[in-house]
């Protein structure tokens, strides 16, 4: 009798728990779907606006510059438009920038043209009957100083019955418009994107365009984004759009960042410029490309942004030896980057810091974070719950790949990477032939890079990062694997290479001049800091060749390729 009141007790239980449970999932089944047909929907728009766009009529061409007599005619019998004539200006197919608030279209030259000019043939689209012509004559100038500083030449549109005055600025970088239907917002609205840069063919794709980033809050409304982008594949359906931009490694997927706590917008370039020639033959996971360039936004100047591509776990997994069907991916994080990924949040403990699940071949986020634990373990501060020696020497040997943590760990130094000890690492978890998943390191987000200033005392150094990193501290202080020779053998390469102070000088000079030569900086500053300045970054090389020395100091006094340890107080 018992048994059978049991028996029905538990189906009325089950029961139960299905009906508050079917509820639950059909809610996510539909937000799920509601997801899904919002970025169909997103993306059967951007395609649509890509056949508008293909139906509108030829441009027409720019004339050459007109005599004062023939322009004030032209004055003379017409009126002053109130509204824009123009409303897309070419360079062959390469689509110009467009800011409305100055009424200046900006072409790209790049910034092998010299002092004399290129041709320049223009053509515009705007209202039926328009007819443009060059009201300055930009031949006057060298091409170099046009560029670099900025110059602006007037163009004059006119109709039977208008006429409108328009300016042209020419610029060094490469230019990214975005124009959507909208404001863009963390979700995909729909677009077209075009990128324009000398020597390449011009990108003209239908998009999908979000925010992305934005983590802690930005000294100035400058945003990044996501682009996605799309075309009618030949069964007439909607297909990614994989294409190189820029010379780099074929994608559909793009990142414009902002770098807005930056104020010289270079430091996160330079660091990966660091990072992809400190691993020259390949050996390391994300080493990415990118490029800087000038974006327009739905026909506003934005400023300079780093073109970039975007993490793909697994594809960097391939293209490292791995396999896919076994590795993993995380990322250590800060609260301000948590997003809808799963996370094992650790923070408020010794570990403090949050792990976000990235890759696993089967989307099983509970595996990655098993397979971390031994990482957590490894991280421990509390002396109470760290590991002994020798199983702590033992567990490295098992899960960390000992040459990629020595490359992290001198990067991370040598860049000053203050935003890079509990946030913005990349963890990808490797099987090796021995069956051991190892660990691999990889950095991130680096725009707050180069920003460790030259201490009063020489002693003073870089105590800040190596206290709060217990693993690679640890492991160098028991010499792990022979870890400690490895070090020096990596740094005295790099430093004779890479980070000696002529080669730091000579990155961050090449930088500043090209910036400066573009024009980029002086339209960069004015928008977002009031006052058009170049660029400087002697002040930000100083610092740098002052850490660089310091690092090296610590070595030294902490972990001597010889004799005892002597810690520098």
């Amino acid at each position: 009798m018992n048994r059978k009141r049991n028996l029905i007790v538990t189906l009325i239980i089950v029961a139960l728990l299905i009906a508050l449970i079917t509820p639950l999932a059909l809610v996510l089944a539909r937000s799920k779907n509601a997801a899904l047909d919002a970025k169909q929907a997103a993306i059967a728009r951007a395609l649509e606006m890509e056949e508008e766009r293909k139906a509108l009529p030829a441009p027409v061409s720019v004339q050459p510059a007109m005599d004062i007599e023939d322009i004030w005619a032209i004055e003379d019998t017409r009126t002053e438009a109130e509204g824009a004539l123009v409303q897309e200006m070419y360079r062959g197919g390469e689509k110009l920038g467009y800011d409305a608030g100055s009424n200046t279209f900006y072409c790209t030259l790049g910034l092998d043209t010299g002092d004399d000019w290129p041709e320049i043939a223009l053509s515009a689209l705007g209202e039926p009957g328009l007819q443009i012509v060059w009201a300055d004559d930009y031949s006057y100038d060298w091409c170099t100083d046009a560029i670099a500083q900025g110059y602006r030449y007037e163009l004059m549109a006119y109709t039977q019955d208008q006429f409108a005055y328009i300016g042209v600025v020419f610029t060094g970088l490469p230019i990214v418009t975005l124009n959507v239907e909208g404001e863009i917002t963390a979700q995909d609205v729909p677009g077209r994107a075009t990128i324009a840069a000398a020597g390449y063919e011009p990108i003209d794709a239908a998009t999908l365009v979000h925010e992305r980033g934005g983590g802690w809050v930005k000294p100035v409304d400058k945003w990044s984004y996501r682009l996605e982008f799309h075309t009618l594949g030949a069964n007439g359906k909607d297909a990614k759009h994989v294409t190189s931009v820029l010379g780099m490694e074929p994608d559909s997927d793009w990142l414009l960042l902002a770098n807005a706590q930056d104020n010289t917008t270079v430091r996160n370039k330079i660091a990966w410029d660091i990072w992809n020639d400190w691993h020259e033959e390949g050996e390391a996971l994300m080493r990415m490309d990118s490029e800087l360039i000038e974006l327009f936004v739905n026909d506003e100047y934005k400023g300079i942004y780093q073109l970039m591509q975007r993490v793909q776990e697994e594809q960097e997994i391939e293209r490292f030896g791995g396999d896919v069907n076994t590795d993993v991916a995380m990322r250590i994080i800060s609260s301000a980057n948590v997003s809808n990924k799963p996370v094992w949040d650790l923070a408020g403990t010794d570990v403090d810091f949050r792990l976000e699940y990235r890759y696993e071949p089967r989307g099983n986020a509970d595996r990655v974070f098993a397979l971390a634990k031994d990482y957590v373990a490894l991280s421990r501060k509390d002396e109470a719950l760290q590991l002994d020696d020798a199983a702590f020497e033992q567990t490295v040997l098992e899960r960390v790949d000992i040459e990629s943590m020595m490359h992290y760990i001198l990067f991370f130094h040598a860049c000053s990477l203050r935003d890079n000890i509990i946030n913005n690492i990349y963890l990808y978890m490797l099987e090796d032939e021995d069956g051991h998943m190892m660990i691999h390191h990889a950095p991130w987000d680096m725009d707050t890079a180069f920003w460790v200033k030259p201490p009063s005392e020489p002693h003073d150094s870089l105590r800040w990062p190596d206290l709060s990193m217990v693993l690679p501290r640890r492991m160098l202080d028991l010499n792990v694997g022979g870890c400690r020779e490895l070090m020096w053998q990596i740094w005295r390469e790099k430093r004779a290479t890479i980070l000696a102070d002529e080669a730091i000088y000579e990155r961050f000079t090449a930088m500043e001049e090209y910036i400066n030569a573009s024009g980029a900086y002086l339209r960069e500053s004015e928008k977002w800091y009031g006052e058009a300045t170049e660029l400087n970054l002697s002040e930000m090389a100083y610092y740098e060749e002052r850490n660089l020395n310091l690092v090296e100091l610590t070595l030294e006094g902490t972990w001597p390729i010889d004799g005892e340890m002597v810690d520098i107080q």
